[in-house]
C-alpha cells in the first residue's frame, strides 16, 4: 500500500493507460516521500510521460516550493526516421490533450510541459535542482545517451535517477546507455524492478539501506540482493496477484494488455463508485 499522498490514485491506477507496474509505482512513492521526510527539496523531472501513468505518482508529490517538469513529444513528429518509425508504433495515441485530462483526474494544477524533443531540456530545468528524474523518453541509444548526460547535470547530489526499459529486448539501445553510465561516468545502481533501474550520481548507501530496510517489511514482494563490482544490487519483482494475468502480459503485445487491464479496472472503478453511491 503507499502513502497517503498516492493512496486514492493507487485504488484507480488502471484509470490510465499505459506501462507503469505496481512495483514502480511503490518503488517511486517510497523514494519520494523518504526524500520529503528527510528535508530533501527539489524539483522532478519525467522525460516522455505518454499519458500520465507515471506523472501523477510524481505529481502527488510536488510541494509548493518545488515544480514537476515533463517533457515529451506528444502528437508532434520527432526527428530522424527511426524516432519517427518508434513513436508511430507505440505511442501512435499520444496526444497532449489526453495527457492534461488524464493527469487532472488526479492532480488539480499541470506540471510544467515542454512539448519537444528532451535536448532541450537544460533550457527548462536548472542546474543541480533535481531530486528525482524519471527518464522514459526515446528507446534510441543516442537519444537515451544524451538525456543521461542532460540530466546528470540537472541531478543534486544524491537524486535518484530512474531509467525504464534498461532490459527490454525492443530497447537495446537504452540497456547500452544506461551501463556505459554506469561503467564511465560513476552512475550507481541501487535497485531494478522488471523493466527499472534506479540509480544516482552520489553516494547509494542511505537509499540502499532504507530500500533494503522497507523491503524486509514486505515478503510479498519477491526480492534478493546480488553484487556487482562489489556493490549490492537490489532485485524485485512485480506483486503477482495473478498468474493468469502473468501469462497473458507474457505472449500478448503491450497495447493488447493495456487495453485488456484498462477495461478490467474500468468496470472495477464502475462497481465501486456504484457501491459507493448505493451507500
Amino acid at each position: 500500500m503507499p502513502g497517503s499522498r498516492t493512496r486514492s490514485y493507487w485504488a484507480d491506477r488502471f484509470a490510465i493507460p499505459g506501462w507503469f507496474e505496481d512495483i514502480d509505482f511503490l518503488l517511486f512513492d517510497q523514494i519520494l516521500e523518504r526524500q520529503s521526510d528527510h528535508g530533501v527539496v527539489g524539483d522532478l523531472l519525467e522525460i516522455g510521460t505518454y499519458l500520465g501513468k507515471s506523472a501523477v505518482v510524481l505529481g502527488s508529490h510536488v510541494r509548493s516550493c518545488e515544480r514537476l517538469t515533463v517533457c515529451d513529444l506528444f502528437e508532434d513528429p520527432g526527428v530522424g526516421e527511426a524516432n519517427n518509425r518508434e513513436q508511430s508504433r507505440y505511442y501512435s495515441r499520444l496526444a497532449r490533450n489526453a495527457f492534461e485530462s488524464n493527469y487532472r483526474l488526479f492532480v488539480p494544477e499541470l506540471p510544467v510541459i515542454v512539448q519537444g524533443m528532451s535536448h532541450t531540456i537544460g533550457d527548462h530545468v536548472s542546474a543541480a535542482s533535481l531530486r528525482f528524474a524519471h527518464v522514459d523518453g526515446s528507446h534510441l541509444y543516442d537519444h537515451v545517451h544524451g538525456d543521461l548526460v542532460a540530466v546528470e547535470s540537472l541531478m543534486q547530489p544524491g537524486g535518484i535517477v530512474v531509467c525504464d526499459d534498461f532490459r527490454s529486448h525492443h530497447a537495446p539501445g537504452v540497456a547500452a546507455a544506461v551501463w556505459q553510465a554506469v561503467f564511465e561516468r560513476g552512475f550507481h545502481p541501487i535497485i531494478v524492478s522488471n523493466m527499472k533501474l534506479y540509480g544516482t550520481w552520489g553516494s547509494p548507501d542511505e537509499d540502499l539501506a532504507a530500500l533494503r530496510s522497507w523491503l524486509t517489511a514486505r515478503p510479498e514482494i519477491p526480492q534478493e540482493e546480488q553484487q556487482i563490482f562489489g556493490r549490492a544490487l537490489l532485485r524485485v519483482e512485480n506483486v503477482q496477484r495473478n498468474g493468469r494475468l502473468v501469462l497473458v502480459k507474457r505472449f500478448l503485445p503491450p497495447i493488447v494488455v493495456e487495453a485488456l487491464a484498462a477495461r478490467r479496472e474500468r468496470i472495477a472503478v464502475q462497481n465501486r463508485r456504484g457501491q459507493i453511491s448505493k451507500g
